[in-house]
């Protein structure tokens, strides 16, 4: 045998060996040292922002710890915006624990002296909401919208038709539906007829045989005879609009008062929509 290739073999053998046990330790190091990787996705359920909320409050209530609230803002900052101390009423954050968890703790009371949000009474206010759609889905009678304007006025402010998404409104007791034609009266002055009174007061002078009809009990068998001072009950007040009407012209004419087109507004906003200036001809409004 060639005493070299027995020396190069050799070293063949050895270095083998070197290789396979660094390898083996390098297993061994990996097996102790390496991270756990979990096959598990992180659980992450919604919470819904209640008025007063803050991040401090929801973390201590949720997370057990008011400190992480920058991890809350950090998930959520799309939604929160710029400044982590303006939370929006309704809004959904992400919270790193499952629905029925965040459910179990929502209620749970703060330890720290954190104010809790308030428990939600009345009703609270929702995008595009109003104070007439309010008055008319809640209490059935759109003209209560004026009570609960006057219950909620320090929270509302001085202008009703603006309402602040996530407010609490206190309604008044919800009553039994009164017929419309029974809520409103009219009072007959010298020289009125019953077409007059149409015109003026519905808006529409060919109703004048519906406000017969529904009064002649009182007026008699003659429709043009009315006495001075007799009190004619009115059906829901209703006026379509003609070429050239704006609220204000109609507050005048039918409410004898233009400053009431506010008021005529409101009734009518969501018939008439965002601007109370851009009046479709034809359209039926109702008169308070």
């Amino acid at each position: 045998m060639n005493p070299k290739r027995g020396i190069l073999e050799r070293k063949l053998v050895s270095g083998k060996k070197k290789l396979l046990r660094g390898l083996l330790a390098t297993a061994v190091l990996l097996a102790f040292h390496s991270p756990v990787f979990s096959s598990e996705a992180p659980v992450y359920g919604r919470y819904q922002v209640q008025p007063g909320d803050t991040l401090r409050s929801i973390s201590e209530r949720l997370l057990g710890d008011p400190k992480r609230w920058k991890e809350l803002y950090d998930l959520n900052e799309g939604t929160i915006g710029e400044d982590p101390d303006r939370l929006k009423s309704d809004s959904v954050l992400l919270i790193p624990l499952s629905d029925e968890r965040i459910n179990e703790l929502a209620q749970r009371p703060l330890e720290s002296g954190l104010p809790s949000p308030p428990p939600a009474e009345g009703y609270l206010v929702k995008p595009g909401d109003t104070l007439i759609g309010i008055a008319r889905r809640e209490l059935d009678d759109p003209s209560l919208w004026r009570e609960i304007y006057r219950e909620n006025r320090e929270k509302i402010g001085e202008d009703p038709g603006v309402l602040k998404k996530g407010l609490s409104l206190s309604l008044p007791e919800k009553k039994g539906k009164v017929e419309k034609n029974l809520k409103r009266c009219y009072q007959v002055k010298k020289g009125d007829t019953l077409l007059s009174i149409a015109r003026s007061v519905l808006g529409d002078a060919t109703q004048w045989k519906k406000l017969y009809r529904d009064n002649k009990p009182a007026i008699g068998e003659n429709p043009n005879v009315l006495k001075v001072g007799l009190c004619l009950c009115l059906p829901e007040a209703r006026y379509l609009v003609k070429k050239g009407d704006t609220l204000l012209s109609i507050a005048g004419t039918v409410l004898g008062d233009r400053r009431r087109w506010h008021e005529l507004y409101l009734l009518n906003a969501e018939t008439i929509g965002a601007d109370p200036n851009a009046l479709r001809l034809g359209t039926e409004l109702l008169i308070p």
